[in-house]
């Protein structure tokens, strides 16, 4: 058996098992005031309410950049969320959700409840080879079957361990729960659920302005070349931004084949990977918009797009994707 707020012990056994609890190295956020351990095992979410920037304080937080326009925008972002929490759990639906999402989902759920908000789930579907309508429906059915676990743990205060098993047909084959406690029929509820093909138009507008501002460029690098943190200077980086407009246009009418042309971002990232792809050629079907698109956002360029577009407040993610946070949130033009 695994205490359910401590997951190492799971792990030391060997088992697969849901350990529904937080700590602080697994997360990563925008605020530099960040809780430490025992402030979570002696707290939980409500000590942790106070350790993170409220809505339209993102200013305040360690980095962030302010312009001369920063005060307006949070000012019109506010008037949309009505000064309320809003948070996300955005997996990608390409497989079926592992231990790992665990923190993820509840402390973004918890959180947003915690404050009054509201969470989303928003499914990361920019890559069309590999998004799978079956996953859609399967993360749905265990992102509210685990908040119905973990109401009914933190409720009758019982060790769990819950064992999984899974096939691509059926989202869960069977769940054995050795614990005294009865499952909770109300779990997670995303106040919307939504997707990042939602907003496709949207995205491909702002990278034509990124375009017309000499911010992004069309280059013909083989993806070989431009993969990882040596990629060489690129020749076509400093040619106008009529061309490469008229390339993008190019690009959407499918007239360049998969890895011929990619759309990059004119920026050296903290982690000094230099002009980061945002558009790739993908002749592949999407599973919600079909044929309608042979160019795709990638993951980097979108995702915090897609925080903005959804006035997001508190834009959590877990540790591994904290090098992408700092391509995603580093530093760029005005």
């Amino acid at each position: 058996m695994a205490e359910f707020s401590t997951l190492s012990a799971a792990l030391r056994r060997g088992r697969r098992a849901v350990a529904i609890g937080l700590r602080r190295r697994d997360l990563s956020s925008t605020s530099s005031k960040r809780p430490r351990d025992s402030e979570l095992r002696k707290g939980g979410m409500a000590q942790l309410v106070g350790k993170f920037h409220r809505p339209g304080e993102n200013h305040l937080t360690e980095g962030y950049v302010v312009t001369d326009k920063t005060q307006a925008l949070l000012q019109e972002h506010l008037e949309r969320t009505g000064g309320k929490a809003v948070t996300r759990f955005p997996p990608e639906p390409n497989g079926i959700l592992h231990i790992g999402h665990a923190t993820s989902i509840n402390f973004n759920f918890n959180f947003a409840k915690a404050h009054k908000g509201v969470c989303y789930l928003r499914y990361d579907d920019t890559n069309p080879g590999k998004a799978d309508e079956q996953y859609i429906r399967q993360i749905l059915e265990m992102v509210q079957w685990l908040g119905g676990l973990a109401q009914s743990i933190v409720k009758k205060h019982t060790h769990v361990l819950v064992l999984w098993c899974y096939d691509l047909d059926r989202s869960l084959l069977s769940v054995q729960q050795k614990s005294s406690c009865v499952h909770s029929p109300t779990g997670h509820t995303p106040d919307k659920v939504t997707f990042a093909s939602d907003y496709f138009p949207q995205l491909y507008q702002l990278a034509r302005r990124l375009v017309s501002s000499s911010l992004a460029f069309v280059c013909h690098q083989p993806p070989h070349e431009v993969r990882g943190h040596h990629a060489p200077p690129s020749p076509w980086r400093d040619r106008p931004a009529e061309e490469s407009l008229h390339l993008l246009e190019e690009m959407r009418k499918g007239k360049f084949k998969e890895g011929e042309a990619t759309l990059r971002m004119k920026m050296v990232m903290e982690d000094s990977k230099v002009d980061p792809v945002a558009y790739r050629v993908r002749f592949a079907p999407h599973p919600r918009t079909g044929t309608d698109w042979c160019i795709y956002p990638t993951y980097d360029y979108a995702h915090c797009l897609c925080d903005s577009l959804e006035d997001i407040t508190h834009s959590f993610c877990t540790k591994e994707f904290q090098m992408k946070y700092v391509r995603m949130y580093g530093e760029t033009p005005e």
